[in-house]
């Protein structure tokens, strides 16, 4: 199995946060990462919503595998952009970097960048080929995610759920 694709693996669960879309307005991200296949690949799905939770942003639904070259490849459907395919380009070892051009000639980049355990660094920045990276045209979400941990009886209750 490719080595990013174990390390991904190892990022299984649910991971939410607060995040900043085009750097002004404030959102909530959720980014559910699952090993599928008999962990021959990893289904993502990723989402931004309105800072209240009840309206969706910008969504994708995400397959990550190895191509026949060993390199990550995703096969990803976006509500913005539609079928998206995008391609690990080379990064740290421990970050997980995603390209691609989508059908209407943007390109769109994603990086997850795990802090710890329980902590992940995700953005998402698209812009029409041939952009600069500092033109007005670039757009994206990035937040500090964390892992979402599941309450045990016998821990004290959250507040939300005493009313």
């Amino acid at each position: 199995m490719n080595r990013m694709l174990r390390s991904v693996a190892r990022w299984a669960g649910v991971w939410t946060g607060q995040a900043s879309f085009n750097e002004t307005a404030t959102a909530l991200m959720r980014n559910e990462i699952c090993p599928i296949f008999e962990g021959r690949a990893v289904s993502m799905d990723f989402e931004v919503y309105e800072p209240a939770g009840m309206q969706l942003v910008y969504g994708v639904r995400t397959v990550l595998a190895p191509d026949l070259d060993g390199s990550l490849k995703t096969l990803s459907f976006s509500t913005r952009f539609g079928l998206v395919q995008l391609e690990q380009t080379p990064d740290d070892e421990d970050v997980l970097a995603l390209t691609g051009v989508t059908d209407e000639g943007v390109k769109l980049t994603v990086t997850m960048l795990p802090q710890d355990r329980d902590h992940m660094q995700l953005s998402a920045i698209w812009r029409p080929v041939g952009a600069g990276a500092a033109s007005e045209e670039v757009q994206g979400v990035n937040g500090l995610l964390r892992r979402v941990t599941i309450w045990k009886p016998g821990a004290p209750m959250p507040d939300v759920a005493r009313r």
